[in-house]
C-alpha cells in the first residue's frame, strides 16, 4: 500500500482516544509509517519493533554530519 493513499492521522483527537483501529490498519498496510503531521516514523509490528531496539545505531534520530567522517 502506498502511504499517501492512508488516511490516518495519530495525534487526531479520536485516534487519541481510540487508536486501535488505526494501528490495525498500519501494522496490515504500512508497517513503518511516516507521519505527516511531524515528519516521524511510526514501527507498528513487534519483530519491526525489536530489529530497531536492537539496532539502535542505525535507527538513532541523532543527526549525524556524515561528510566528517573519513
Amino acid at each position: 500500500m502506498n502511504q499517501e493513499k492512508l488516511d490516518i492521522r495519530l495525534l487526531d483527537p479520536a485516534s487519541v482516544e481510540c487508536p486501535y483501529h488505526d494501528y490495525r490498519r498500519l501494522r496490515a498496510e504500512a508497517p513503518v509509517y511516516r507521519m505527516p503531521e511531524t515528519g516521524w516514523y511510526v514501527v507498528t509490528t513487534y519483530d519491526l519493533c525489536r530489529k530497531v531496539a536492537k539496532d539502535w545505531e542505525t535507527f538513532s534520530d541523532q543527526l549525524t554530519d556524515w561528510s566528517q567522517e573519513t
